[in-house]
């Protein structure tokens, strides 16, 4: 009897379950239930120190949100280099990437049609996967829900290629 509540429990309240790898140079780690699914988050830094680490996430990953600080164009580069070694990892071909341009509430950040361009090179290498940028601010929220939205889409989209867990 148990087994049978269990399973009706189960079959009513069962969110199709999502992981999601955060990329950038800092890091954070959580879960969030958005548009009837269950998102899992793991922010992967992107350090070299921390990089070789990443192979353990891949494989498991539905999607990515790669997040550059449009206010430190110091570390564009570095952080450009980290996307692109990630992208090359065959555990993450067909997954759908958004791209976060965060800080864009302040004044000196990168333009997205800057960033667009750092990117040029990359993006060509996307190949048939769904990509897409977003202006973020989310000290203010702007654009955040929008990402994570057309993110969630994708994976489903996606979820033929790579199910739900």
């Amino acid at each position: 009897m148990l087994a049978l509540l269990t399973e009706i429990y189960n079959y009513i309240f069962h969110k199709d379950q999502y992981f999601i790898l955060i990329m950038g140079l800092d890091n954070a780690v959580g879960k969030v239930v958005f548009d009837g699914v269950q998102l899992n988050f793991w922010d992967l830094g992107g350090q070299k120190e921390l990089q070789s680490l990443w192979d353990k996430y891949f494989a498991e990953a539905h999607g990515v949100i790669y997040i550059i600080d449009s206010s430190d164009q110091s570390r564009i580069e570095e952080s450009l280099d980290a996307f692109e070694k990630a992208l090359k990892n065959q555990t993450l071909n067909g997954v759908p990437v958004v791209i976060v341009c965060n800080k864009q509430d302040i004044k000196e950040c990168m333009s997205v049609s800057d960033v667009k361009m750092a990117l040029r090179e990359i993006i060509k290498k996307l190949g048939t996967r769904d990509c897409s940028l977003f202006p973020v601010s989310a000290l203010h929220g702007n654009n955040v829900l929008a990402s994570i939205s057309w993110l969630v889409k994708a994976i489903k989209k996606n979820s033929d290629y790579r199910p739900p867990s």
